[in-house]
């Protein structure tokens, strides 16, 4: 049962009355009757107001105030001075640090042209909100939905790999995209960022330290993009995931333990991907034009995208990214369809890389009996997703995400926050229709 702002721990097993009394009389708001419960992470006073128990987050709380301090353009600075205390005191309500007292919280009702109960979030108009990130090389997508899965909204920015844009970009785009969605919804109970490259050189942690300063107050955890394909497994501790986008990675577990193969990025890693895929069609078509390797269809569809000649458009191949070189994937796999021998043999052999390291895999988890399927190159690419699972183990049955790693993100959140996961249909329904 999601824990609600006006509603008790039930271990605690007191009333709180269904309908709160709108009518405030302030001044029975006794600060020496704030109690602390703990669930988890959150922090919740009791307060009596005119014979009601209300129950309020601290965390929403800070949040709802920063929205309406924004809202009346005004800066911590400037609503210090209309309080007549310090800007640290207002730094310390918006973070979760400390509560303001009874005639601060009217003061602040007055000022910012709320009412109390829309700063504290005892109201029952509006359901808590999970924010979910499934951040990858080409693009990362950002979702706000209610605990009962309505998707109230949807973002996509760049890629946010820290392999490629560094800890400090991807730590940009993650709070341009988080920053957007808290001003549609403020009463956020998690924030879960699952992100490639998170697992390499503590870039994981290193982004978590920084999106939990900024975003004090609000759970935050961030871990590997791998972690949004393991929440659809039926047995999270001994099963297999791969992600086929821009990159690829496999990773198995094994009575809990996260175990790796492949996965080195762009620099390092051979064959499986998208990117390789891009790489192989442009290389193809160099070696076409100048004569060095056999004629192939790929030569022809390459120019088209590029627009002009390959030797032509070296400088333009050179300064775009990685998501850039993977948007020519598709040519390879509509080559090969179409019967091109070169295209062939460069599909076949990123499967059977991919192939290789879901075998060793399986050896590393002997007890798996499920490997799940994501990344653009699985979910959207059938012929390539045949070939693959058609050289799987015999134990191994293959899943293919048939919702979006997002939802993925979003289950892992659900746990963050200790709430209930949300409803997938709900979610679907309107998901669909957004993309």
């Amino acid at each position: 049962m999601p824990l609600r702002s006006n509603q008790l721990p039930s271990k605690r097993n007191l009333a709180v009355p269904q309908k709160i009394n709108r009518k405030f009389t302030f001044f029975c708001f006794s600060t020496r009757r704030l109690l602390k419960f703990y669930n988890i992470r959150n922090i919740l006073f009791l307060v009596s107001v005119k014979g009601c128990d209300i129950l309020f987050n601290p965390q929403i709380f800070r949040a709802n105030l920063r929205a309406a301090r924004r809202k009346s353009r005004l800066s911590q600075k400037d609503l210090a001075e209309k309080l007549y205390i310090s800007t640290q005191a207002v730094s310390k309500w918006e973070r979760g640090i400390a509560v303001p007292g009874l005639e601060h919280i009217c003061c602040l009702s007055k000022i910012l042209h709320v009412s109390v109960d829309a700063l504290l979030g005892t109201g029952n108009d509006r359901e808590p909100s999970l924010i979910a990130v499934d951040g990858g090389g080409t693009k990362t997508e950002f979702v706000l939905i209610s605990l009962s899965g309505d998707l109230i909204k949807r973002l996509v920015l760049p890629g946010s790999n820290p392999n490629t844009c560094t800890v400090k970009g991807t730590v940009e785009i993650l709070c341009n995209g988080i920053d957007t969605l808290l001003q549609e919804d403020n009463q956020v109970l998690g924030i879960f960022v699952g992100g490639a490259g998170f697992y390499s050189g503590g870039n994981g942690a290193a982004i978590e330290q920084l999106l939990r300063k900024h975003y004090s107050g609000i759970p935050v955890q961030c871990e590997s993009d791998i972690m949004n394909v393991f929440a659809f497994a039926a047995d999270p501790d001994n099963a297999i995931s791969v992600i086929s986008g821009t990159g690829s990675v496999v990773y198995a577990t094994h009575k809990g333990e996260l175990l790796r193969c492949g996965g080195g990025g762009w620099r390092l890693e051979l064959l499986g991907s998208g990117y390789d895929l891009g790489r192989s069609a442009i290389l193809a078509t160099m070696e076409d034009r100048d004569g060095t390797g056999p004629k192939t269809m790929l030569a022809e569809l390459v120019e088209q995208k590029l627009g002009g000649s390959v030797w032509d458009s070296i400088q333009k191949i050179y300064g775009e990214n990685t998501s850039y070189i993977a948007s020519f994937a598709p040519l390879v796999i509509q080559a090969w369809q179409a019967g091109d021998a070169l295209a062939t043999k460069i599909a076949t052999e990123n499967c059977n890389r991919l192939a290789q390291l879901i075998r060793t895999a399986a050896e590393k988890s002997p007890d798996a009996r499920e490997v799940i399927l994501g990344g653009s190159l699985l979910t959207q690419c059938a012929p390539f997703r045949e070939l693959l699972t058609g050289q799987l183990p015999q134990k191994l049955r293959p899943y293919i995400l048939e919702q979006p790693q997002i939802w993925g993100a979003c289950l892992r959140c659900a746990a963050l926050a200790n709430v209930p996961a949300p409803n997938v249909e709900n979610f679907m329904k309107q998901y669909i229709q957004e993309v």
